[in-house]
């Protein structure tokens, strides 16, 4: 029985043994027959033992390597930011986004609207991340580890990170973001951070504002009328804060939008935006379901 065993464990490892809960498996009939495929329960107790203890180790190292990787892009991202705190609460808008399964679905994918945190993720592998979530994180179920394919597997690529692990990595990065944002609340001496809080509502009324100035820029008057006319009319829509004057968000453009030519008299124009422009930006408004 132990020889049994240990042939089992190792055939798991070295991947040529699988099982037939994997769906992975199976996306290829014609590789079928180039492994064993066995139920969980063939397996003796020993066996199952094994598998799960190095199952566990794997999960552990995935998570450990991809947390590494996330926190050393967005800290490099964070190191050179001139707005932290504007960095801070547009990362912890899209982290909630994902978590709690209201990302934006396109085709066979789910995809975050800004380029602060870019992602595309398969459908399957979404509801495998929400899955995990309901299931683990918020019921407390106990979980065997059974997704988790060994380190050695033949069809799995190398660079792959099982869902389960990536839901893990997406909440402890969130609590992350969140302590982080409440020392920086604390300490913040920054100019430039006290004026970009002053100008936006919330994270996400700064998304709709960047999408409402990419749907103007092919406009010949985006360098002015039309930007003063986008600050108003978010202004009425409550996404740019009521106490914020037209000197706070210039210098906001300044900062964040250097592309943007502003002349002197962008502060003596009209008001009234134009209605194509209106139409485009309650669009976004109602995409955003603001």
């Amino acid at each position: 029985m132990e020889n049994i065993s240990k042939n089992k464990y190792e055939k798991w490892l070295n991947g040529d043994l699988y099982f037939d809960h994997f769906q992975l498996v199976f996306s290829d009939p014609l590789k079928r027959g180039d492994f064993e495929v066995i139920s969980w329960g063939d397996l003796d107790s020993d066996s199952q033992q094994k598998i799960q203890a190095k199952q566990k180790e794997i999960f552990n190292e995935l998570f450990e390597k991809k947390m590494k990787i996330i926190l050393a892009d967005f800290n490099e991202k964070f190191r050179n930011s001139r707005a932290k705190y504007m960095l801070l609460s547009l990362t912890i808008y899209q982290i909630k986004l994902i978590v709690s399964g209201s990302l934006r679905r396109s085709g066979d994918f789910y995809i975050t609207d800004d380029s602060i945190l870019p992602l595309s993720l398969e459908q399957n592998y979404y509801n495998d991340i929400l899955t995990y979530i309901s299931r683990h994180i918020i019921q407390g179920r106990p979980y065997s580890y059974s997704d988790i394919h060994s380190s050695y597997s033949k069809l799995i690529p190398s660079d792959f990170t099982p869902p389960q692990v990536m839901a893990e990595v997406f909440l402890l990065f969130l609590k992350y973001l969140t302590d982080l944002s409440n020392g920086l609340k604390e300490n913040t001496n920054s100019k430039q951070e006290k004026y970009n809080e002053l100008v936006f509502s919330n994270a996400q009324a700064y998304i709709i504002h960047q999408e409402s100035l990419n749907s103007i820029k092919s406009d010949k008057y985006y360098k002015d009328a039309l930007v003063q006319a986008v600050f108003h009319y978010l202004k009425e829509k409550g996404c740019i804060e009521e106490k914020c004057q037209e000197k706070q968000y210039i210098l906001f453009l300044k900062s964040n939008h250097p592309t943007i030519v502003l002349s002197p008299k962008i502060e003596r124009l009209k008001k009234k935006i134009p209605k194509y422009i209106k139409d485009q930006i309650d669009q976004i408004l109602n995409n955003h379901n603001w």
